[in-house]
């Protein structure tokens, strides 16, 4: 257990800041807080076996796919100033030929929004029907095996809501 509360306290905000912090890496994306993650991919393993959870360093949110975000290049980006939760009711699964993959949905839908709303200030095309949401899990746990998400909004494109109790 960590004694020094200002070093606990610098931690935390670090993490946060770090985690809510958008990066552009090829897509323009965001690393949630692992720690209600892990709760749903242990959730998702148990009751699907033969998925695999994505390492924690592999995790994000994208805001902005590939194309899109290619002007963004060397951008500075403004801190998200809202959480990013999930909610393990809110998960989904999506196929795609061998592929297979879940998902956890954002709580935060419309902050996120707002903030990409500004982000098209820079003179980008946004994706105003996107639904943000996090892969936590697919049959190998390699993120490079997931089912890609080019379109807006997966829920509406094959993937179904899964039960977790």
């Amino acid at each position: 257990m960590i004694k020094d509360l200002s070093f606990q306290s610098w931690l935390v905000e670090r993490l946060i800041k770090e985690n809510y912090q958008p990066e552009h890496t090829g897509i323009l994306k965001v690393r949630p807080n692992p720690t209600q993650i892990v709760e749903i991919q242990r959730r998702v393993v148990e009751k699907f076996p033969e998925m695999k959870p994505l390492p924690g360093d592999k995790l994000h949110v994208t805001m902005l796919h590939q194309q899109l975000a290619k002007p963004l290049k060397g951008a500075a980006f403004p801190p998200l100033q809202t959480d990013i939760t999930f909610d393990p009711n809110h998960v989904y699964m999506v196929e795609r030929e061998e592929k297979k993959s879940v998902f956890a949905v954002v709580n935060e839908q419309e902050a996120i929004k707002e903030y990409m709303n500004s982000i098209a200030q820079m003179g980008v095309q946004i994706e105003p029907n996107r639904t943000y949401h996090v892969t936590v899990a697919n049959l190998t746990g390699n993120v490079a095996d997931s089912v890609g998400h080019s379109e807006e909004n997966p829920i509406t494109n094959g993937a179904q809501q899964v039960s977790l109790d």
